[in-house]
């Protein structure tokens, strides 16, 4: 399988026809009589305050946010379905949404892993058969140092050193670094392959260990040693698998492209985040987090055929050996902000739109109880003004006691 982000913007069509909706229960409920002109004028002119404010967002001020794919693959298909289904299961018990793609948005997902700037409603316009060749780019250059796709100078990096330990959503950083794409790679490793392995792996650590210069050195063998003793008798007592990984890490470089003479004749006014020194940055953003990446020099056409959605990894022999509870710990799968269809727009978090539906229900909202909090003249009232003028547009009734 294959672990999967990319960015792509919001799409707020569903919010936006929501609204429309709203306007059209409001001119029922005048014609019906329970509405007088003067109190439709005033919600209608708030519900259409919203829909600019999302036509905003759809046409000129487009939200670009990281979106995370899990992408299973099987010869069988009787057997894949099996395994989607059950992901889908095992997310919704952890309070997780998530859907399968049906084959136009899968279209476009594959179109956004080697593309970031291009009109998803294109897909539209397209015959089903045609899908494919849609996703695919128009053009793709190798150099010894980058990838040109599309027009767009990348790098394809690999992940080569891991650190020891792990924490909760390890990745979850790493992975959220604007203006990159990052694919992991996984496949089960035969289970008497990876003790194998980790025999081989001991043995060498015992020596490191009593042959070690320094007590630093010693303790740092010993730790391994430690670490894989536990990985080992989880193996044997099949309450763990060890996975082959690889981790894949694509750079869009928006200076680059605009800077290098030999890409003048390419258009590409809105790539997404302009970085300097990308590459440097990118790899000293992963080095803090305990990792490092490999530049893939002169192997940039590995790496590029590494990063591309697939069951085939051509660096399949130097991946890493780690434990299947280590990588379900890589990301927690969740937007950083509430995003309530139909809901009203109270702020931003994180450069995203927050919007909260304060009727909306479930395992974590089970009433609209609310309080503003903050200090004098900080904006309360005109919250609490804001909030209830758009929850009279929606009809609600409302009552105040000052």
């Amino acid at each position: 399988m294959n672990i999967v982000k990319i960015e792509r913007p919001i799409s707020y069509d569903e919010y936006l026809n929501l609204e429309y909706k709203k306007l059209d229960e409001l001119r029922l409920s005048y014609e019906q009589g329970f509405l007088k002109e003067d109190e439709l004028q005033a919600r209608v002119a708030i519900v259409y305050d919203r829909i600019y404010d999302l036509i905003a967002l759809k046409e000129n001020n487009r939200v670009v946010v990281p979106f995370y794919y899990l992408v299973l693959f099987d010869s069988d298909k009787k057997q894949l379905n099996y395994a989607v289904n059950n992901a889908l299961d095992s997310l919704r018990i952890g309070e997780m949404s998530g859907h399968r793609l049906s084959s136009k948005e899968l279209a476009v997902f594959l179109k956004y892993t080697n593309d970031i700037d291009f009109e998803e409603t294109d897909v539209n316009k397209i015959s089903p058969e045609d899908y494919a060749t849609w996703a695919m780019p128009d053009k793709v250059q190798f150099t010894s140092r980058n990838t040109i796709v599309n027009g767009v100078a990348t790098h394809n990096m690999r992940t080569v050193v891991y650190p020891t330990v792990v924490w909760d959503a390890w990745l979850a950083t790493l992975m959220s670094y604007p203006s990159s794409k990052v694919v992991v790679k996984m496949k089960p490793m035969d289970s008497s392959k990876a003790i194998s392995a980790i025999d081989r792996s001991l043995s060498e650590l015992r020596v490191k260990v009593s042959s070690a210069r320094t007590d630093s050195e010693a303790l740092e063998a010993q730790k391994h040693l430690e670490t894989l003793q536990l990985l080992l008798s989880s193996l044997q007592s099949e309450n763990e698998v060890l996975l082959d990984v690889n981790i894949y890490v694509t750079a869009y470089d928006a200076v680059y492209t605009n800077d290098n003479p030999k890409l003048d004749d390419l258009q590409h006014e809105t790539l997404r985040t302009k970085i300097v020194n990308m590459k440097k940055q990118i790899r000293r953003v992963w080095q803090e987090g305990g990792f490092r990446l490999n530049n893939m020099e002169f192997n940039q056409a590995l790496a590029y055929i590494g990063s591309q959605i697939s069951g085939y990894d051509p660096m399949e022999n130097d991946g890493r050996g780690i434990p299947s509870n280590t990588v379900a710990a890589m990301y927690p799968w969740v937007f950083p902000f509430v995003m309530d269809k139909g809901g009203v727009k109270i702020g931003t978090s994180e450069g995203a739109p927050v919007f909260i539906d304060f009727f909306k229900r479930d395992e974590e909202r089970v009433n609209s109880n609310m309080v503003i909090v903050g200090k004098t003249g900080s904006g309360k009232s005109y919250a609490a003004k804001a909030l209830l003028t758009n929850l009279a547009a929606e009809d609600a009734k409302i009552f105040v006691l000052d």
